[in-house]
């Protein structure tokens, strides 16, 4: 039934032990980090258990990393960088602490050629998309790189989403099965993404429902991460954005503890940015809270 199975490994991600004192990019700890004024926010939450980034209740952006209620640490990283309109979620995969150094090792080298190392392309959906390819090859090859100077770290992966804006185009980048959504006004709310996953193979091919594949005890068995293969291959969309649609990047923690419905009434009913993803987190804890959670959510 799977005969792509022998080119892509399938893994499942597995909770990892709690981190060390986390660092940012630029070497500052993790207070410094959550605090500094600078117009980029980027954090690993190693060490707690939640984590927002918010300039105040009236932003067009917000994003929150929390452990869950079930997990020991936290191996999803997410960055906003609200001047340059990049936005990234990555949930990691791996024993001991090697899943929060996947997704922090991705992320990192993404926005690093996004930022220094983004030429313009000839990709279909235009440069911006070119660039969203190139910098997902570049975390793969970090992610790579990292595992082969620890070999402690052999195997560790991580999914990302990536969304960063041209203009009114929006694309939208991913690997494995973080997703992101886009909400307009009076249409309902639209998968972006589709999960490199066995379960979302087998609802992409009728064999179940939207519904059985969100609880199937297979769902976190991937098709596609960062870090497994020595090539990769991302897949990309690019649409129109217009005034008041909203956009929703998260980790399997948020949709799989919420159906659709619940994260659409969020989206329209909540008046910012911030109290949708708070929202959100607190009801996929009310849930269960079984893996981490990670949101960010930008009002256009």
């Amino acid at each position: 039934m799977f005969s792509f199975f022998s080119k892509v490994l399938c893994r499942d991600k597995r909770p990892g032990q709690p981190g060390t004192q986390a660092q940012g990019p630029l070497g500052r700890d993790v207070d410094q980090e959550a605090t500094r004024a600078d117009p980029i926010e980027i954090y690993s939450p190693d060490h707690e258990r939640c984590f927002m980034v918010s300039p105040g209740d009236d932003a067009v952006f917000s994003g929150i990393t929390d452990r869950g209620m079930a997990r020991r640490s936290n191996q999803d990283y997410l960055l906003i960088d609200p001047l340059r309109e990049i936005f990234m979620v990555a949930d990691g995969m791996g024993g001991a602490s090697a899943g929060e150094v996947a997704s922090r090792q991705a992320v990192h080298a993404a926005y690093d050629y996004l930022l220094h190392g983004a030429k313009a392309g000839t990709h279909e959906d235009g440069p911006c998309a070119q660039a969203v390819h190139e910098a997902f090859r570049m975390a793969n090859q970090a992610v790579r790189d990292m595992a082969k100077e620890y070999p402690e770290m052999t195997g560790m992966g991580t999914t990302m989403v990536a969304a960063c804006m041209s203009g009114q185009q929006l694309c939208i980048g991913w690997i494995g099965d973080s997703r992101a959504y886009l909400l307009r006004e009076k249409r309902a709310l639209e998968q972006l993404t589709g999960d490199h996953s066995v379960v979302w193979e087998e609802y992409r091919a009728g064999r179940l429902t939207r519904k059985d594949a969100r609880h199937h005890p297979a769902r976190n068995r991937l098709t596609r991460a960062i870090g497994v293969d020595s090539t990769i291959q991302c897949d990309s969309v690019t649409v129109q954005i217009s005034g008041n649609d909203r956009l929703l990047l998260c980790s399997d923690g948020l949709w799989g503890m919420l159906p659709d419905s619940s994260i659409e009434e969020v989206l329209r009913q909540a008046d910012t940015a911030r109290r949708a993803a708070r929202q959100l987190v607190d009801m996929a804890n009310m849930e269960g809270g079984r893996d981490n959670i990670t949101v960010i959510v930008r009002f256009f």
